[in-house]
Parts: C-alpha cells; sequence; structure tokens
C-alpha cells in the first residue's frame, strides 16, 4: 500500500477543520491506561491526549507524517510517547491496550475489503482483555442511489486559505473526481497551491480514497467482526447515533 499523504505533512496543520473531538477522547481515558492510535499522522490528537493517559503509541503509514509529530512532542511528555511508521492493516506490536483509537475518519482510506478486514483484525490482536476500541466515520448526508449521481463534480471547491508568517498564502482546493459502489468509495483530490507576491510557488495534488459506510452497516460490519459494541454516538456532542455527522462506536471483545 502507497502512502496516500505522502508530502502533505507540511499542509496538514495549516487545517483548521478536523473535527472537534479531543475533548470526547481524553473524557473516556483514564490516567492509568495505555493508548494505541492508529493513523496518528502529525501528532493532532496523539500530543494532547499523552497528557491524560499513562502511555500512548502512535502508528502512521507516513513517514513524513510521523517526523512531523516526532518534533511536535514536547520534551515533558517524549518518555510517554512512542511513534513509528507502519501498516495499520497488518501491525504487530506483540502488546495490548487499555485502549484503541483510529481518530478523524482514518478507517475510511482503506478502499478493499481485504484492508478492513486487516485493520480490525490488527485492534483485535491489540485490545486487552477488558479494553475497548473507538472508531468513527462520517455519517453520509444522502442516500446511497443519490451519492453516485451528485458527488463528483467537474470543477475545484475552495475549502480554505490561510497567510503564513513568511507572507506566503496557501489554498486548500478539493476537486470530487468520481465514485464507485459495491463498496460505496469517494475519491477527491486535496490540492495545496502555495503563493508568493502574486505568484505560485508550490502545488501538491494528492488522489485520495473515502469508504463510506451508512449506520446499520457500520455497526453490522463491527458485530459480525466479533466485536460487542457497548456505545454509540452521533457526534461528539452525544449527539444521538444516526442522526448527527458522525458514526463513532466504542466497541470490546466479548467476554468468553
Amino acid at each position: 500500500m502507497s502512502d496516500p499523504r505522502e508530502g502533505n505533512a507540511i499542509y496538514y496543520d495549516l487545517d483548521e477543520s478536523p473535527l472537534d473531538d479531543i475533548p470526547f477522547y481524553i473524557n473516556r481515558i483514564a490516567a492509568d491506561q495505555s493508548v494505541l492510535e492508529l493513523g496518528c499522522g502529525t501528532g493532532r490528537t496523539l500530543i494532547p491526549l499523552a497528557t491524560s493517559c499513562k502511555e500512548i503509541v502512535g502508528v502512521d503509514y507516513s513517514k513524513d507524517m510521523i517526523e512531523r509529530c516526532l518534533a511536535k512532542i514536547p520534551e515533558s511528555l517524549k518518555y510517554k510517547c512512542q511513534v513509528m511508521t507502519g501498516d495499520i492493516t497488518r501491525l504487530r506490536l506483540d502488546r495490548k491496550f487499555d485502549l484503541i483509537i483510529a481518530p478523524y475518519r482514518v478507517m475510511q482510506a482503506l478502499e478493499t475489503d481485504s484492508e478492513v478486514r486487516g485493520f480490525l483484525n490488527s485492534i483485535a490482536n491489540h485490545l486487552s482483555p477488558e479494553g475497548s476500541c473507538i472508531l468513527n466515520v462520517f455519517n453520509p448526508n444522502r442516500p446511497k442511489d443519490e451519492m453516485l449521481k451528485s458527488w463528483p463534480k467537474v470543477t475545484e471547491t475552495l475549502c480554505w486559505e490561510k497567510k503564513l508568517e513568511d507572507g506566503s498564502t496557501v489554498a486548500h482546493f478539493e476537486f470530487y473526481e468520481k465514485v464507485t459502489t459495491n463498496p460505496l468509495v469517494l475519491f477527491p483530490h486535496l490540492i495545496y497551491r502555495r503563493y508568493k507576491d502574486g505568484q505560485k510557488t508550490d502545488e501538491l495534488v494528492q488522489k485520495i480514497k473515502m469508504r463510506c459506510y451508512y449506520p446499520d452497516e457500520f455497526r453490522s460490519l463491527l458485530e459480525t467482526s466479533g466485536f460487542e459494541i457497548t456505545e454509540a454516538w452521533g457526534g461528539y456532542k452525544g449527539e444521538k447515533y444516526g442522526e448527527g455527522r458522525e458514526l463513532v462506536l466504542r466497541f470490546c471483545k466479548p467476554v468468553v
């Protein structure tokens, strides 16, 4: 599996739109717990969560993201944090964790059934007997048949612009190339353009994949994979599952 985020690390932290999920996770972590974050990126959640747990291990496929994450971890937290490159669909750390998370829809980057099975196996193999995992995906805002017709767009959409300290400006656009069915997967392009004195100085175009799950489908996937769902939310403010913008499930291994 190639790195879909290669080169993105320098732009990722400029995006101020990620979900307001950090307080949600902090409220569900005990001070004596170990945490595994799958798809930790540049440490957006890993670093603040490190203040609330015993230790946290972060894994990401992107070398660029991990390097940036390491550079951002303050000295006071380094003894609690371990981050590394790795494939979350075939992870083998030879240890167990009290809590496993994959924030900001990491699971949706896995396109194929094989990748999804491998990801869920990685969770099962690293979850302690008393531990739990929290996963989230977005709640599709339209039915599948409508998504297939209306999601692709022939023009770019401006998402945000940001002025940097050196006087340059970064603009982030998205282009919605196509959508496929069985499974339902969106194929957006993430486009970053940097300008200085009216001239474009850099451009990065990333083609990524976002596999979609509807509420019943997401719940069924985890249950048929052998997990027991213990809590469900429709967002990070306690919204009802299936009615909010997100689909968030907490689950564990069944008690034998």
